[in-house]
């Protein structure tokens, strides 16, 4: 027990090293800058395709003014950009979504084959040693 708990803090403090703690964060710091970038180059025409296209689906723009009639005339303003922010998020896609079977434990494709193969093997060993 002792071991382990000695070999528990070396790797405790294995982490607080600076160069583990720069290659930890690095990845975080690559990530922000690119979206920092993305969004400073393409901000304006994101915002732009997206006001333009609902100011052009006559429904959509029905909607937006009656809502400014209840919430006021700056709600058109905060939409469009809300909507970039929201399609840039990164959202799990249909296939990522729920379980599958392909990722359920012992549902793997070959896993009945190697299940049958195993019971056989088991139930052969078992009748020549009795």
């Amino acid at each position: 027990m002792k071991l382990l708990l000695d070999s528990f803090w070396r790797a405790g403090a294995y982490c607080l090293h600076p160069k583990v703690i720069a290659l930890s964060l690095l990845p975080l710091l690559i990530g922000v800058a690119l979206a920092l970038g993305l969004g400073w180059f393409y901000w304006e025409a994101a915002v732009a395709g997206v006001r333009a296209t609902l100011e052009n689906w006559l429904l959509v723009d029905a909607a937006l003014r009656w809502v400014e009639n209840l919430v006021g005339s700056s709600f058109r303003a905060v939409l469009a950009p809300l909507i970039v922010v929201a399609l840039a998020a990164d959202r799990p896609s249909a296939t990522r979504a729920g379980p599958t079977t392909s990722n359920l434990p012992g549902c793997h494709p070959g896993s009945a084959r190697l299940r049958n193969q195993w019971t056989s093997r088991w139930s052969a060993q078992s009748m020549t040693r009795s």
